[in-house]
């Protein structure tokens, strides 16, 4: 019913030796071809699965023109180890190839890491600056470690090596001990068994110069460059390109007569390009009694995966990653008394 809905969608299903479910791979027609028009970079993430039979649900997505994040493919396994990684990673590769410019953005799980190397090779591979400070401000003691995140995240973003490398040595000098998304779009599909927990999130698609520093800039509008480098990594003109292209359209008999700022930005921002990521609709799956089964289909026997009901309440709450805390606990008014009394005596 899938495939009948939502035309192009591609699906694999692996089981064990027993005829019992193991992964699952699925992404939509209308986000494959919608993924054309994006920006080749991709994010991937994962998160624990809260129904009985457990597991994680993979998340691979990227971000529209107007930073909005467009879901690309989604997958279910056991854990995170290489053999889950690989394969869905394997799958992914049917519906985006490996190629120079693809490149990943995720979390440092040793298992991803080694995956996206054997099976995108010819990719690029970065790491989430969220993740990083959260691991960076649990190494400072006695100081504001949200602030610690804060300031490194500013510093990671830098343009520039020379920009990074003086921000970073002002960092160590501040902060001299210090040497993880989509995930909450569907975290509350998590307790759902598998099926009921696919249509959920189809239903949720389906919604769904000089400087003024006093330095001095060198911009190139053919080549879209710039010194600063925000030109060439962001790909759409800031303050020096902009003011370069107001001056070369003003000189009457320049090589660049008249220059258009919309024509500097480069494709994926463009209102047309935005446009064709959300071109084909996705339709939800219908109540399962109008479904029309082929007979292949309905021959298939698929056992669920074993498991074993674990003692106490069942968990809610996602797992935190590194560096994120609660609030302390208050500790009891007794406690308290004692430990003024020590510190009395």
């Amino acid at each position: 019913m899938l495939e009948k809905m939502n035309p192009g969608r591609v699906s694999f299903v692996e089981l064990d030796e027993t005829q019992r479910f193991k992964y699952l791979f699925f992404a939509l027609g209308a986000c494959i071809e919608g993924f054309n028009s994006m920006r080749k970079v991709i994010i991937v993430d994962a998160t624990s699965i809260k129904n009985v039979y457990g597991g994680v649900l993979i998340v691979a997505s990227a971000k529209d023109p107007d930073h909005h994040h467009y879901p690309i493919a989604f997958g279910v396994v056991d854990s995170e180890n290489n053999a889950s990684w690989t394969w869905f990673f394997s799958k992914l590769k049917s519906i985006i190839p490996d190629f120079t410019e693809l490149v990943f953005c995720s979390d440092r799980h040793q298992s991803l890491i080694m995956s996206i190397s054997t099976v995108y090779p010819l990719s690029h591979h970065g790491y989430c600056i969220y993740h990083l400070s959260q691991n960076v401000k649990l190494s400072c003691k006695n100081v504001n470690r949200d602030l610690v995140a804060t300031t490194f995240m500013q510093v990671a973003k830098a343009y520039t090596e020379s920009e990074f490398e003086k921000l970073y040595a002002d960092f160590i000098k501040r902060f001299p001990a210090a040497v993880e998304s989509i995930n909450g779009v569907f975290r509350f599909l998590r307790a759902y068994a598998l099926l009921p927990m696919i249509d959920a999130i189809v239903a949720k698609l389906a919604e769904c110069v000089t400087g003024v520093d006093g330095s001095s800039y060198v911009v190139d509008l053919k080549n879209k460059t710039c010194y600063c480098k925000q030109f060439d990594i962001d790909r759409y003109p800031y303050l020096h390109a902009i003011d370069v292209a107001m001056e070369a359209a003003k000189n009457a008999g320049h090589e660049i007569n008249e220059i258009q700022l919309h024509e500097l930005c480069s494709k994926y921002y463009w209102m047309e390009q935005w446009a064709l990521g959300y071109s084909r609709t996705i339709y939800p799956v219908p109540i399962m009694s109008m479904w029309i089964v082929p007979d292949n289909v309905r021959a298939l026997v698929v056992f669920p995966k074993f498991y074993v009901i674990k003692r106490g309440r069942k968990p809610t709450k996602r797992i935190k990653s590194t560096g994120e805390h609660g609030r302390k606990k208050k500790k009891s008014t007794i406690a308290s008394w004692f430990e003024s009394q020590g510190s009395q005596s």
